[in-house]
């Protein structure tokens, strides 16, 4: 008897993983999927970059588009 059911649950077992795997292999993806540590990294170095971009144009626009501006505006010569 103990046998027979230890035969049954191992066939049992066999049939639940045979239809694990079959489910896997059909949608193509395992456990976990999504990004991997070089994604994560990418789009880290992404914003990053994208963060220095922001900081050094505001900090070096006013110098890099600065307007020369004439004051003299009646073209009197000084005195």
């Amino acid at each position: 008897m103990l046998l027979s059911v230890q035969y049954f649950l191992s066939h049992l077992l066999f049939s639940i993983n045979c239809v694990t795997c079959s489910i896997l292999a059909s949608t193509g993806k395992a456990a976990g999927g999504g990004l991997g540590a070089w994604g994560y990294m990418a789009i880290i170095l992404t914003l990053m970059g994208v963060g220095a971009g922001i900081y050094y144009f505001s900090l070096f626009y006013p110098i890099l588009c600065k307007k020369e501006r004439i004051y003299d505006v009646m073209e009197l010569s000084s005195v």
